[in-house]
């Protein structure tokens, strides 16, 4: 950057201007806007959240922490028993409900078993070879790809239970598939076949490489003693549970079976350390369930803390950005204004009408100039600035680039029909050829735009003017 120094007394102090601040904050209403839905939401969520929690938090009219506490410890060692043969009682149920092998009629077993003969090399690895397929079918990991080939509702190990793997010697072995189904069974031994052939690839890499050959692919209906012992006997064991169950509640209170009850609650409780609730005699009230709506005034104080927040961030902005904010500022630069030109193009839609009606009640009481009459009056001014000093060719200078090459063309255009030459320089601070060029022209007109441009390197600007002896005839302000 090309330099130029400045004795800090003869630096113009900033003002700060009330309206243009207002005008500044305005003009971001969709900032303003965003923030005041924002935190209307959040502070408006959060009380509802709070609401809702309050409203539908059990009632409690008599802790139940204080009735577990006042059992003996008979007593409560009894419902602990009670919860642990509920609990037993339920796993088996669910187990003997969704288990595929607990629902098949072992009189009527549809089975497909497969056999396998290992071709190996290395007698030393053969019985490594068996262990590894074995582990593959067993430990699961079997069932759950072929729940994931298939698509299957059920568990991976409702599948698992379902294979048996049987070895007579270390050079082959089969696996029976049982189902309750010929098709499903089917369906599972053919999808066994493929992925046995894709865990060859596996075993060959950690154990050793070898052959693995199908000999027999049978399909029966079986009588399956051994199941119908594992059903008989897993019938038999919930039975027992169940009359232990029903011999244990024999022994309850009224005290214990609101403490069995509500088990699952205590130990929420517990868990929780919420040992706040009132003393009372009954039992635990149903939890409410009431509708909450969303508290208007809380919405309200959160879009207006959003608006105040957002104001105050735009302020500092404002104050800190160090841009240029009106044309005043040019002045006490004390450069000649020639003159302001709007380039703001208005959105479609709602929010260009609202960017328009703001324009226009800035500028309530001032005469409205079309962006053609504006350019005409600048020219005008340029013209007679031109004449005075006796010139004819004068430089435009920018710290930023001008994005607008319309108002550069027309201004051009306009001023050659009066026999006035002019060019354009930008970044005269950072550029020594457009210094170079400005130097030779020897006349300056310094063009910013609001908001955009950086103060001190306008005031930078024209500093590098007036040590180069470069005649400035005044300043063009563009609004946005």
């Amino acid at each position: 950057m090309i330099f130029y120094e400045e004795s800090e007394s003869l630096i113009p102090e900033r003002k700060l201007v009330l309206g243009d601040i207002v005008w500044y904050v305005l003009k971001k209403w969709r900032v303003l806007l965003v923030f005041i839905l924002l935190f209307a939401v959040l502070l408006g969520g959060v009380k509802y959240r709070q609401d809702y929690k309050i409203a539908n938090t059990p009632v409690v009219t008599q802790s139940l922490l204080d009735v577990k506490n006042s059992l003996s410890k008979d007593d409560l060692l009894l419902v602990e028993q009670l919860v642990i043969l509920n609990n037993r009682i339920d796993y088996r149920n669910e187990y003997r409900s969704n288990s595929i092998m607990m629902n098949i009629d072992p009189f009527d077993e549809k089975t497909v078993t497969l056999q396998y003969f290992i071709d190996n090399e290395n007698d030393e690895k053969s019985s490594d070879l068996i262990f590894a397929y074995r582990n593959y079918v067993l430990n699961g990991k079997l069932g759950k790809d072929v729940v994931e080939n298939l698509n299957l509702d059920t568990k991976p190990e409702y599948i698992t239970e379902l294979f048996q793997f049987e070895s007579s010697d270390e050079s082959s072995f089969s696996v029976v598939i049982r189902h309750s189904d010929e098709d499903e069974c089917t369906a599972i031994a053919d999808e066994v076949k493929n992925l046995l052939n894709q865990y060859k690839t596996i075993v060959e890499s950690k154990v050793g490489e070898h052959q693995l050959n199908i000999l027999s692919d049978d399909k029966s209906t079986v009588v399956d003693d051994e199941l119908d012992q594992i059903q008989r006997d897993d019938q038999t064991y919930v039975e027992s549970l169940k009359i232990s169950l029903s011999g244990l509640r024999s022994s309850l209170t009224d005290t214990t079976t609101t403490v069995l009850n509500n088990w699952d609650e205590i130990l929420r409780l517990e868990a929780e350390g919420d040992e706040k609730a009132e003393q009372e005699e009954n039992q635990v009230a149903q939890p409410t369930h009431a509708l909450v709506s969303i508290d208007g005034k809380y919405v309200l104080m959160g879009g207006l803390i959003g608006f105040f927040f957002a104001t105050a961030l735009l302020v500092l902005i404002y104050i800190l950005s160090g841009k240029l904010r009106n044309k005043e500022e040019l002045n006490d630069l004390q450069v000649i204004n020639l003159g302001s030109v709007s380039l703001k193009k208005y959105r479609k839609g709602l929010g260009g009408c609202v960017d328009k009606m703001l324009d226009r009640a800035k500028r309530v009481g001032c005469k409205m100039l079309s962006k053609e009459q504006q350019i005409l009056y600048l020219v005008s001014n340029i013209q007679l600035a031109c004449e005075r000093a006796s010139i004819h060719k004068v430089c435009i200078v920018s710290t930023e680039k001008c994005d607008n090459e319309e108002l550069l063309n027309i201004l051009k255009s306009e001023l050659e029909k009066v026999s006035i030459e002019l060019i354009y320089c930008s970044d005269v601070n950072y550029s020594s050829e457009a210094l170079v060029s400005l130097s030779q022209c020897g006349n300056a007109i310094i063009m910013e735009e609001q908001q955009k441009s950086y103060y001190k390197e306008i005031r930078n600007e024209i500093g590098l003017c007036k040590e180069n002896k470069i005649n400035i005839l005044g300043s063009i302000l563009v609004e946005n």
